[in-house]
């Protein structure tokens, strides 16, 4: 695993426009939990930001 891939362990280079924006947003809200000590379940948070990146790139494809 790349240095870039443990920052950003959604796995998010490739991206492009809106979807890139809101997956940048959604890794600066898991960093900020993970610094603040709030009671945060981060695979599951990884899982849904996930779900929708796909979701979000089957629309751009189409």
């Amino acid at each position: 695993m790349s240095r870039a891939d443990k920052d950003k362990p959604l796995g998010t280079s490739g991206l492009k426009g809106p979807t890139q924006d809101f997956a940048d947003f959604c890794e600066l809200e898991r960093q900020r939990r993970q610094r603040a000590g709030e009671s945060f379940d981060q695979q599951r948070y990884d899982r849904v930001v996930k779900l929708v990146l796909d979701k979000l790139q089957a629309l751009e494809a189409e």
